[in-house]
């Protein structure tokens, strides 16, 4: 490399960059996958499963509170997995 007047520290240093953003990029897609790439797979789909059933149950209840309630966590349901913004994690928790 010095014979083309490379230096061999700048490309030693770009490796070891490029290593690192394939590892984290490997790790980004890994979780991607397990909450799923849309509404229709992976955690998401179990969110939304979820939510489904106890809206079903509790119209089966006929109990208004406990609907009133299913709906406000479908809402929630409904803006996470458009914006994403951890502040639901706060409000299901």
């Amino acid at each position: 490399m010095k014979h083309i007047d490379i230096e061999t520290k700048a490309v030693d240093k770009l490796e070891k960059n490029l290593k690192i953003y394939k590892d984290n990029f490997k790790k980004v897609v890994q979780i991607q996958k397990e909450i799923g790439y849309t509404a229709k797979d992976g955690l998401n789909k179990k969110l939304h499963d979820s939510v489904r059933k106890a809206e079903l149950f509790a119209k089966r209840m006929q109990d208004q509170d406990v609907y009133s309630m299913v709906l406000t966590l479908r809402k929630l349901e409904k803006s996470f997995l458009i914006t994403h913004n951890k502040k639901y994690i706060k409000k299901v928790g």
